[in-house]
């Protein structure tokens, strides 16, 4: 079910842009398009355009096995390769999961505008508007199948999730939330409903063959196992530390995993020639997620951390600094 982190991660993120903005247009009267873009790109943009160069870089020095052609390397700078791609085996492998950036950024064209112009109940209606576009993307394009999975519509599924979250929970305490024994149920229900998704929707899994019923009954189970979730843990008093520090370096460890993942694999069956089996795998495993997170943490540290310091300055409603 790994492939639901990122809708997860849309949903978080609608759910946190939208409750700034609220907040910027409450304590301002307006918000700052520009404001909001200079914050966004000073974020994402550094990283992004770092890791799409690296793979040039590569493409120089292993020609054949590495590259992307000049469309994709287009594609990926104007933040149109899940419209351009959207089957990402044309891209190179290292930079596979950036085609999300693409419906990140579109979403983030429009949405403060969206919030500017009316405030709580444009938004409201906006966010309901695309969950209705979504259905009705899926039943006009089925034939696409899996790789519906890479079209803006179905991403803006899950933005109108997380802003529908934001706009409901605004203005209520920060420490708000169901108690322990409501948060388990909520839990146990969201991992179910993905595991619905998976059986049943057959979502993120590429090549397979979808029925328009089971897309709808998979990309359904997906909304609602993402918004359990959510609820399940939102306003947690308590959460380790470690994973309070995964959470800030999280865009590293998104950006790097597929290519730690290709490394470690080259270098588990290198230094430990065998069969496959379930120990290969975990000794794959195991080593991708400790070169993903010190990759992660350094770049972090040595190469966002400027950025973030940057991005500070524009900001109109503070969160957590860098």
């Amino acid at each position: 079910m790994g492939g639901f982190g990122l809708s997860m991660f849309f949903l978080l993120s609608a759910y946190l842009i939208t409750e700034l903005l609220l907040r910027e247009r409450g304590q301002t009267g307006t918000i700052s398009w520009g404001m909001f873009f200079m914050r966004r790109a000073l974020r994402i943009w550094p990283l992004y355009f770092a890791a799409i160069a690296g793979v040039f870089v590569l493409s120089l020095l292993l020609p054949g096995g590495y590259g992307m052609s000049g469309g994709a390397y287009l594609a990926m700078s104007v933040f149109a390769a899940n419209i351009w791609f959207p089957h990402y085996g044309a891209l190179a492998l290292f930079v596979v999961p950036l085609w999300s950036i693409s419906v990140e950024e579109q979403f983030y064209l429009i949405w403060p505008p969206i919030l500017k112009a009316g405030g709580r109940q444009l938004a409201l209606f906006a966010a309901i508007a695309f969950i209705i576009f979504a259905a009705i993307w899926l039943w006009l394009f089925s034939e696409k199948s899996w790789q519906l999975w890479f079209d803006t519509p179905i991403g803006f599924l899950f933005f109108g999730e997380g802003a529908i979250l934001a706009i409901w929970l605004h203005g209520k305490p920060a420490g708000a939330g169901p108690n322990m024994p409501i948060r388990g149920v909520l839990a146990i229900a969201g991992f179910f409903s993905l595991a619905v998704a998976v059986r049943s929707g057959h979502l993120g899994i590429d090549g397979a063959s979808i029925s328009l019923e089971r897309l709808y009954l998979g990309y359904a189970a997906a909304a609602a196992g993402c918004a359990l979730l959510f609820v399940a843990v939102l306003g947690l008093a308590v959460v380790p530390r470690f994973l309070t520090y995964l959470g800030k370096i999280s865009y590293g460890l998104y950006v790097f995993h597929l290519g730690m993942l290709t490394t470690s694999t080259w270098i588990v069956r290198h230094l430990a020639p065998r069969d496959g089996g379930l120990m290969r795998l975990v000794e794959v495993d195991l080593l991708a997620l400790l070169l993903s997170i010190g990759a992660a943490a350094l770049s972090y540290k040595y190469f966002e951390m400027p950025f973030l310091k940057i991005k500070e300055r524009f900001a109109v409603v503070h969160s957590r600094p860098a």
